[in-house]
């Protein structure tokens, strides 16, 4: 694989990038690929932004879940939506090979946008507990899947616990658990296609500084957050993940 453009330009771009993700991140809880790895990708190939993204993602999300007070009753919580997921990362993954790719982005980007709108000028809209329970294997699973074919599992997870009305710090531990759990086999197969080497190692602990950083700093403005303004930010972010699963589907 070839090298990393090490140019001052590539260096302060990243830099920025990094840091803003890290902050968006810390705020609301989501965000991190999505903002870092189409901005990478303009100096270096997708799959290796993704392999520079990958410790990152994993830390921030591993961070986000196990130094939260709300793990415990996460785990409890949301054990059959995460036994779920990894079913679906292992079948998804399988499937790589025989699914349009571009007909899955494209659904999936009008259902997020469609719920986008619907809860933003719904409000009061929420799943009750009793949904809850039979809900969320299904999400898991879909949500795996998804992952297995595309590295792109948060949408469903974060539509499954915005509909729940979940407390700020409880949503970003969900969030962050869910994920890291996700992530695991996902970076597994990087390793072994031979995309992640020692190279992309070295690039993603380099990263991993600015992003936590801004991750710092996001969490002590998100105290700051009224809880209302936090469930806008979110939905806000999944109307722009949508229209980027759109333009996935397009180009």
């Amino acid at each position: 694989m070839a090298g990393l453009p090490l140019d001052a330009t590539f260096v302060a771009s990243a830099l920025c990038v990094l840091l803003l993700a890290g902050l968006v991140k810390g705020v609301i809880g989501i965000g991190l690929p999505l903002i870092t790895i189409p901005a990478l990708s303009f100096f270096v190939g997708v799959p290796q932004a993704i392999a520079i993204m990958s410790l990152p993602i994993l830390v921030t999300n591993g961070y986000q879940a196990f130094a939260s007070r709300e793990l415990a009753s996460v785990g409890r919580r949301f054990w059959p939506l995460l036994l779920a997921l990894l079913a679906g990362v292992v079948l998804g993954t399988s499937l790589l090979v025989t699914l349009n790719e571009r007909s899955l982005y494209a659904i999936l980007g009008v259902t997020v946008i469609a719920f986008g709108l619907l809860n933003l000028s719904n409000p009061s809209f929420h799943l009750r507990a009793r949904g809850e329970l039979w809900l969320g294997p299904p999400v898991g699973f879909g949500a795996g899947v998804l992952g297995g074919l595309s590295n792109f599992f948060g949408p469903p997870i974060v539509l499954y616990l915005v509909t729940l009305k979940l407390p700020r710090e409880t949503f970003v531990a969900a969030v962050g658990l869910a994920f890291f759990v996700g992530s695991i086999p996902l970076y597994g197969l990087l390793v072994s296609f031979g995309i992640y080497g020692w190279g992309e190692a070295m690039a993603s602990a380099v990263a991993l500084l600015p992003v936590l950083l801004g991750v710092k700093l996001g969490e002590r403005l998100r105290q700051r957050v009224p809880q209302e303004l936090f469930r806008r930010l979110v939905l806000g972010l999944l109307l722009v993940i949508g229209l980027n699963l759109l333009r996935r589907a397009w180009l």
